[in-house]
């Protein structure tokens, strides 16, 4: 019998219920672990809850529980699904759902739908130094599946905000990955977190039509940091490199324990590197040996094995992109040899050398002259600064008889 008429006598009258056939109407996927079957009347559970899922099935999949409120059952999955996930082969069995009156019981139904209706998120976001020089110049956002895109009606690069960037062009060919390329500032920041917003959110759809959850994300900071300096010194001023301080686009959060397998190359292959303190997380100083040989003017290379590991902050390893990077000479010339001769051996100084540790600028007005220097006690009659890091001097004799003279230079 499909329907039957109960009917409660009460003192002012008739109260009357109509049993009826549950009837399916849908089901749709609610988010990636939950999807709701709704029927056309209020319905209850006719045999035990765990029946009732043995009486389910969609895809292989496993459930975990299962719960009504009026005509919606609400079934959890044992393991989340993907955001665009749907199937075709719902089925569930009969005489397992009852109408609320507890009278008339469903029919089964197989090969019904299971459709999408989760909303996408973004699973990833990041800032990229694609040309490797301690500047942000891309971006990457990863959604959890494909978008629609192609037509006005869908997200352009006027609709994404990205705090402190400019785009210069924005690529969705893949729909579930946004990739931008962006204007560098004029600074180093491969340590930046970037804020994107989603302006319009109306723009942002899935293929089945679900909106974009997130409408704004910070993005991750994947870009390696790397050396964007490097500075020779001779800090006891005796004409022989003996430190380099090497800038990283930001700071190393292991700091000096990270710097240990740095080793220069060129002509100072072999030098032993210790890393000494600088006081700033975003610089490495070296000490190496001297040799005995004056090189204030050497720009040697310096290299990284990356066995350290060398960190920033959000655990990005430093893995020699750009090194061998070579550094810049930042150590200044010294004077390493000065003298006064008797060219003639006549018992009288007629000249002087003075010796620089690599050398100079010559040949025109902007750099030094005879004027510029002041040798004690005696005049220049001319000077040669041919060989750059070696000037001669030829001196007017004195009167006397000078071999055990020492003269000052001053450098004007």
């Amino acid at each position: 019998m499909k329907r039957i008429l109960l009917c409660l006598l009460v003192v002012l009258g008739w109260n009357c219920a109509m049993a009826a056939t549950p009837v399916f109407q849908s089901a749709e996927m609610k988010t990636t672990t939950t999807f709701e079957i709704t029927y056309d009347i209020n319905v209850a559970f006719n045999v035990s809850e765990a029946a009732f899922l043995t009486g389910l099935s969609v895809d292989s999949k496993s459930f975990s529980g299962a719960t009504i409120l009026n005509n919606v059952i609400t079934v959890t999955l044992s393991a989340p699904v993907p955001t665009d996930y749907s199937a075709n082969d719902l089925a569930i069995m009969a005489g397992t759902i009852k109408d609320a009156i507890a009278v008339e019981t469903n029919a089964g139904v197989s090969g019904q739908t299971l459709s999408d209706g989760v909303s996408p998120v973004v699973t990833y976001s990041a800032m990229f130094d694609a040309d490797l020089n301690g500047k942000i110049d891309s971006m990457s956002v990863v959604f959890s599946e494909n978008l629609r895109t192609g037509n006005s009606l869908f997200f352009a690069v006027a609709d994404f905000g990205i705090s402190g960037y400019s785009v210069l062009s924005m690529d969705s060919t893949l729909q579930d990955t946004v990739q931008f390329v962006l204007t560098e500032l004029s600074y180093f920041d491969t340590d930046s977190v970037a804020t994107i917003d989603f302006l319009d959110p109306s723009k942002f759809e899935d293929l089945a039509g679900n909106l974009l959850v997130d409408t704004t994300v910070v993005a991750d900071d994947s870009a390696a940091l790397v050396i964007t300096e490097a500075y020779t010194h001779d800090n006891d001023g005796n004409g022989e490199l003996d430190s380099i301080s090497v800038y990283f686009s930001e700071p190393i959060s292991n700091g000096a324990d990270g710097t240990i397998d740095f080793v220069l190359g060129g002509t100072f292959s072999g030098r032993t590197l210790t890393a000494v303190a600088s006081g700033v997380d975003s610089v490495a100083v070296f000490t190496f040996n001297e040799v005995g040989v004056h090189n204030t003017d050497s720009v040697p290379t310096i290299s990284y094995s990356g066995s350290a590991n060398l960190l920033d902050a959000s655990g990005n390893g430093y893995n020699a992109f750009n090194t061998p990077f070579t550094a810049t000479d930042a150590a200044a010339p010294v004077v390493t040899y000065s003298a006064m001769f008797d060219a003639d051996l006549n018992g009288k100084i007629d000249s002087m050398s003075v010796v620089f540790s690599e050398n100079l600028r010559t040949g025109n007005s902007l750099f030094f002259a005879v004027a510029d220097f002041g040798i004690s006690g005696y005049s220049v009659l001319s000077m040669d600064s041919t060989l750059q890091d070696t000037v001669q001097f030829v001196l007017t004799e004195l009167s006397y008889f000078d071999t055990d003279s020492v003269a000052t230079i001053d450098f004007l």
